[in-house]
Parts: structure tokens; sequence; C-alpha cells
């Protein structure tokens, strides 16, 4: 099994949730989800302010942070669909 400091610190890489200790999986999960729901809210914080920028550069970091923003959405959502995954009964 691996141990907790060992999944990337406070949030779960996916990859290793097969490997985790029984009981570790869904608090990890949770806290996976709230480091990716504030890793959202500082990406759309930023792009209000890259919004008010008037510069070229602005442009395509208003571009880099949707994108950005989609993919954390993408994660929050599968996230929450492991959560709430009979599957991971299994790893309780």
């Amino acid at each position: 099994t691996v141990s907790a400091r060992l999944l990337l610190g406070p949030i779960l890489s996916l990859f290793f949730l097969p490997q985790v200790k029984l009981g570790l999986a869904r608090p990890l999960l949770r806290r996976r989800l709230q480091g990716m729901e504030k890793i959202l809210s500082w990406l759309q914080g930023r792009l209000e302010k890259a919004k008010q920028g008037k510069e070229k550069r602005s442009r395509y970091l208003r571009l880099i942070l949707e994108h950005q923003i989609e993919l954390t959405e993408a994660d929050i959502r599968f996230t929450e669909k492991l959560l709430r995954a009979p599957a991971l009964s299994s790893l309780r």
C-alpha cells in the first residue's frame, strides 16, 4: 500500500488510487476535491485579472486560463463521480 505522504501531498494522484490503504480512499478524494476547488477559484480570479489587461499577452493568458479552467472543472466532475461510484466501496 502507498502512504498518504507519497500521494503528492494534499492532492491524491488518481494513478495511485488502487494502492491506497483501506479506509483512506474517500477522505483523500474529498481532500483532492477541496484542493481542486481552491485551484479553480484561483484560476477564475486570474482570468478576471487577465480580462482587464489590454496587451496582446493578456489574450494568450486568457486562452490558457480558460483551457485550464475547463480541465480543472472536468477533474472536479470526475472526482465527484468517483466519490459516488460503487466500485470505491471495495477501497473502504
